[in-house]
């Protein structure tokens, strides 16, 4: 058996055409927004990452960057200067750190490095002033193959490397395991910065003789007439 309603049927809602329309910009707005911001960011991240890699001298931190190192001749009569190309990097202190990195390497044949095998970087100082204080493992001294001249080459292949090619130097101190040390065998004075001296370096190519090194180990004297130079402390 039917039975049959006389009740009219459901009325249903017919949806505003405008409200619908006003639904779908609103999501768009959405997603636009949300597009928008995730450009934004990736922009913000490669700037920083660019000027995180710049230096305010406008060089790149991977920029080659050639420096002179300095090593003993194969004759050993006096220093070399050697270039290569390093990273530029990003301050002062990477750039000095950088230096003497490569500096305490192996030198190039047939150059000869004045540094025993086996010294290495501790840690290292810069100060406001322009001192660098640079504190060597203890294969500098205890390794260190001894002579005046030998040792002269060895301070100052580093004192020049430092401060030619890292302009913000102006003198250096060597420390040895974290404390200054009077020499490194005995001869040259290390109780205070000492200024670079290209007195030491050499032309291969010149006809250099005995009696130039016996006038430079004559001349090695330094002056110790100025007060000591304490390393800042380590924070």
């Amino acid at each position: 058996m039917v039975t049959i309603l006389n009740s009219p049927p459901p009325q249903f809602k017919r949806r505003n055409p405008y409200f619908i329309a006003l639904g779908v910009v609103f999501v768009v707005g959405i997603i636009i927004t949300v597009v928008a911001l995730t450009i934004i960011q990736q922009w913000q991240s490669r700037s920083d990452l660019a000027s995180a890699n710049s230096t305010s001298d406008g060089f790149d931190v991977n920029d080659p960057f050639g420096v002179t190192l300095f090593y003993v001749a194969e004759n050993g009569l006096g220093l070399v200067g050697h270039s290569r190309d390093v990273a530029y990097g990003s301050t002062p202190l990477v750039r000095a750190r950088t230096v003497i990195e490569y500096q305490l390497e192996d030198a190039p044949e047939p150059l000869v490095s004045p540094f025993p095998k086996g010294t290495t970087l501790r840690s290292l100082y810069l100060t406001d002033s322009g001192n660098a204080f640079v504190d060597l493992s203890s294969e500098a001294t205890t390794e260190h193959a001894g002579g005046s001249l030998d040792e002269l080459f060895t301070v100052y292949s580093l004192v020049n490397a430092l401060a030619i090619n890292v302009p913000e130097i102006n003198a250096v101190q060597i420390l040895i395991n974290g404390s200054e040390v009077d020499t490194l065998a005995g001869h040259i004075d290390l109780r205070q910065p000492l200024e670079p001296n290209i007195q030491w370096v050499i032309d291969p190519n010149a006809n250099n003789d005995a009696e130039e090194t016996e006038n430079l180990e004559e001349s090695i004297e330094l002056d110790t007439n100025q007060d000591s130079v304490a390393p800042p402390t380590n924070s």
